[in-house]
């Protein structure tokens, strides 16, 4: 057996044949890229041979088998189970190609971009045909089969309701679809080089990729289009718009749809509740998309990647996927009050300058607005809005100490950033969450008992400088309680930490940490609870006076000072 790449880059071969009784199988690709080689003559010696076994062979001009032979070899062409793989070189492309009878569905693909065949003659059993990377005139369809037909050199179900393939080398550049037909089949216009505009008012269906990689510049669509499969216009170079409002009720818009298309604007079916993934990502001409009125969800990478300025997002949009605007040079963005999620990255390097988020967003998605070299103003209806992280990492919004509230910029119930030279920071109470915990000066940090435990333990890392932790605060009058589970502490440095009376923590701190009780020897043995085993000998208990060893009490500025015990 050659296995794929067996016979790579042999470019001394010019012809392959097989000893006599053996029993040799050539798989995928064995033959790839052998400069030389011409001809495999398929003689008793193979067993089985993959219609692809030779690929990428420039001097490449087919098979030869007697006449009787056990491969299914048709002008050079070795088809298996209705698959064929043109070579560049092909000697019968000035007569086209007849596929073998007994095939019911057939793929014929290009080894080489472009590879010309003139016409393509299907059988009486064919049922379906696939083509890519190669120059079909016309399409010819044995009289006698129940399923297809051909006109004019396109290939059409019998009743004429469904397009099933054009001819990519078609000359003509206008297409009106018969109006019987109600779909077009996917990969129809695959490829198509000529067409410029094709008229399909009358289709409801639009397949897969069926127009991918064509020269289309103008698609005009009907009331009744329904459904508009995943890459339907993928790769469309040439297309300059698309306008959908006619379309009365869509119920599919798939995924890619126009995805590296040369599009400039689009206008998209008014009914059409949820936009797929990546409809216009890397459409980098497309400045203006309408979105209709329904929209509720937009999906990742939507309009990544583009040239959209503006866009107005209707009321009722509940959710922007991850990446939907992605590096679009979009300047200014109104999002609705229904809004209730945005994804990760979702406006990631775009040129926008202030924010407005509404009162029903729950979520904003790690680096969602990272990287907007202009985002200066965030303002915030929902004080319980979750940030994840990152999400206005390389903003002005950031670093801009006129925000700051006692060293710290806030959104509603998250600490953004620390902001400014201050070297103590004390969070307002009610703060829940810590987005951004990072600065070089902070060295006393206090917060307040409403802070997640797992951002009370993980604030450390970010400040390099911290000296002094200040856990479980709360205002004048309120009795503080503080559980931080089995969370780990385990800084690298000498670490001052500020726990309230009420404490619980079953995990255990290390060497460099230096606890700081809220009460006495006796209020901890009453109100803490700890593992056993727990280093009691970390733990400092308050003294007003600040005169026993192993106490702690307030000293310059409010700030922790101890008194180590003896020895």
């Amino acid at each position: 057996t050659a296995e794929s790449g067996a016979f790579g880059y042999c470019n001394d071969l010019t012809a392959v044949a097989a000893r006599a009784g053996a029993s040799v199988t050539l798989s995928s690709g064995a033959f790839t890229s052998c400069a030389a080689l011409e001809y495999i003559e398929l003689n008793g010696g193979f067993a089985s041979v993959a219609y692809d076994a030779v690929r990428f062979a420039d001097s490449f001009r087919g098979y030869v088998q007697e006449e009787g032979g056990a491969f299914a070899v048709v002008d050079g062409l070795l088809f298996e189970d209705g698959n064929a793989l043109v070579p560049a070189q092909w000697d019968g492309a000035e007569d086209g190609i007849a596929v073998p009878a007994g095939a019911e569905q057939v793929t014929l693909r290009g080894d080489d971009a472009d590879v010309r065949v003139g016409t393509v003659s299907l059988g009486k059993e064919v049922r379906g045909i696939r083509v890519s990377d190669l120059l079909v005139s016309a399409y010819e369809v044995d009289a006698e089969n129940e399923a297809l037909c051909a006109e004019d050199g396109i290939v059409f179900t019998k009743d004429r309701t469904e397009l099933v393939i054009y001819p990519s080398a078609r000359r003509k550049t206008e297409y009106v679809l018969p109006d019987t037909v109600k779909r077009i089949a996917a990969y129809a216009f695959y490829g198509a080089g000529n067409i410029r505009t094709v008229d399909c008012s009358s289709v409801e269906e639009i397949g897969e990729g069926a127009f991918a990689h064509s020269s289309l510049y103008r698609i005009i669509v009907g009331a009744g289009l329904r459904v508009v499969e995943n890459g339907a216009f993928q790769q469309t170079r040439q297309l300059n718009s698309v306008d959908f409002s006619a379309v009365e009720n869509i119920e599919s818009f798939g995924n890619y749809v126009f995805s590296g298309s040369g599009l400039r604007s689009a206008v998209l079916p008014e009914g059409l509740t949820a936009l797929g993934e990546q409809p216009f990502i890397d459409a980098g001409n497309l400045t203006s998309v309408t979105l209709p009125s329904a929209l509720q969800t937009i999906g990742d990478g939507a309009v990544s990647n583009t040239g959209l300025e503006e866009i107005t997002l209707p009321e009722g949009l509940t959710a922007i996927g991850g990446n939907a605007f992605k590096n679009a040079p979009l300047q200014e963005i109104a999002l609705p009050e229904s809004l209730e999620e945005i994804g990760a990255s979702a406006f990631y390097g775009c040129g926008i300058g202030s924010v407005a988020l509404g009162k029903n967003l729950l979520t904003v998605g790690e680096y969602a607005f990272a990287s907007c070299s202009s985002l200066a103003e965030v303002t915030a209806a929902n004080p319980a809005t979750l940030y994840e992280e990152g999400c206005f990492d390389h903003t002005p919004f950031i670093a801009d100490e006129t925000k700051a509230e006692g060293g710290a910029i806030y959104l509603g119930n998250t600490l953004v950033a620390f902001a400014g030279e201050g070297e103590r920071v004390q969070v307002k109470y009610g703060t829940t969450r810590l987005l951004s915990a990072q600065s070089e000066k902070v060295r006393y940090l206090e917060l307040p008992a409403t802070v997640r435990a797992e951002d009370a333990v993980s604030v450390r890392y970010g400040l390099p400088a911290l000296e002094q932790l200040w856990l479980g605060m709360v205002p004048a009058g309120m009795e503080a309680s503080l559980d931080l589970g089995s969370l780990n502490i385990s800084p690298q440095k000498a670490l001052y930490i500020y726990v309230p009376r009420n404490f619980t923590y079953r995990g255990y701190i290390n060497a460099n940490v230096y606890l700081c009780y809220g009460g006495t020897q006796e209020d901890f043995e009453t109100y803490a609870q700890v593992n056993y085993g727990f280093g009691l000998d970390r733990v400092f208990y308050f003294d007003e006076a600040g005169t026993q060893p192993g106490t702690w009490h307030y000293g310059d500025g409010g700030l922790m000072e101890v008194v180590e015990r003896e020895g």
